[in-house]
C-alpha cells in the first residue's frame, strides 16, 4: 500500500496572510500496492492535511476486489474507527440496473457505514468502479451526513448497477479518519485507489470592481 499524504504548509497562506485558496485542495491518496490490502485508511495529520480547516471532503474511489465470485462487493466506511456500536450509522442506498424498478433500502443502526458498490475479479478482470462520495460539515457540532454515487459496470447487464447511498454518522465529533473494507474482508486488487481532497470554505469576501 502506497499513501501519500499532503502536509506541506498550505499555500492560502502566505507570511502569515490569508490569500484567496483554491477551494479544493489535495490531501491524501492512497493505492493498494499488491492483492493483500484488507483495509486503507485516510487520518489527518498536519498541513494542509490537517482536516480541522475544511467544511467538507470529497473522495474518489476506483477500486476492484479480489474476489472470485461473480456479485459485486460492497465498501464498508468506518468514521473515526468508530465500527464497534450498534448505534452509529443510519443508511439509505438506492441501486438501479436499467432492466426494473430501483431498489431502495433503508439499514438503521449498523456498526459500520455502507459507501459504495465495487467489482470482484470474478467476473470482469481489470473491471474498476467509479465512485464519488462527499462528507459535509465535518467540523460542525451536528450529526455528519454523507452521499456517495457509484458507477459499476461488471460486462454482465444483470449485474451492472448505478448505486447512491445517503448516510448519517449519529455523532457530533469532527472527522478525523476515514477506514474502509470490504463487507467479507477480502482484499482490494492492486492498483485499487483513493484520492481525498478538501473543500475550503470561502475565507475572504469578494468585492464588486
Amino acid at each position: 500500500m502506497t499513501t501519500t499524504s499532503n502536509t506541506a504548509t498550505p499555500d492560502y497562506i502566505v507570511d502569515g496572510v490569508l490569500t484567496e485558496p483554491e477551494a479544493w485542495v489535495p490531501l491524501q491518496t492512497i493505492v493498494a500496492a499488491n492483492d493483500t490490502t484488507t483495509s486503507l485508511t485516510l487520518s489527518s495529520s498536519t498541513g494542509a492535511n490537517d482536516w480541522s480547516q475544511y467544511m467538507d471532503l470529497v473522495i474518489f474511489i476506483s477500486a476492484q476486489i479480489v474476489d472470485s465470485g461473480s456479485g459485486m462487493n460492497y465498501l464498508r466506511l468506518g468514521i473515526n474507527n468508530d465500527t464497534n456500536t450498534s448505534t452509529s450509522y443510519d443508511i439509505l442506498a438506492t441501486k438501479g440496473d436499467g432492466t426494473g424498478t430501483v431498489s431502495v433500502s433503508r439499514t438503521t443502526n449498523p456498526n459500520y457505514a455502507s459507501i459504495c458498490p465495487n467489482n470482484s475479479g470474478g467476473t470482469t478482470a481489470n473491471m474498476f468502479n467509479a465512485n464519488v462520495g462527499r462528507f459535509s460539515d465535518i467540523n460542525s457540532g451536528k450529526f455528519k451526513s454523507y452521499t456517495s454515487f457509484t458507477s459499476v459496470d461488471k460486462n454482465n447487464v444483470t449485474n451492472n448497477a448505478v448505486d447512491q447511498h445517503f448516510g448519517v454518522w449519529l455523532k457530533q465529533d469532527p472527522i478525523t479518519s476515514l477506514v474502509f473494507w470490504e463487507a467479507n474482508n477480502f482484499p482490494f486488487k492492486q492498483d485499487s485507489r483513493f484520492d481525498l481532497w478538501g473543500v475550503l470554505p470561502k475565507m475572504i469576501n469578494q468585492r464588486a470592481s
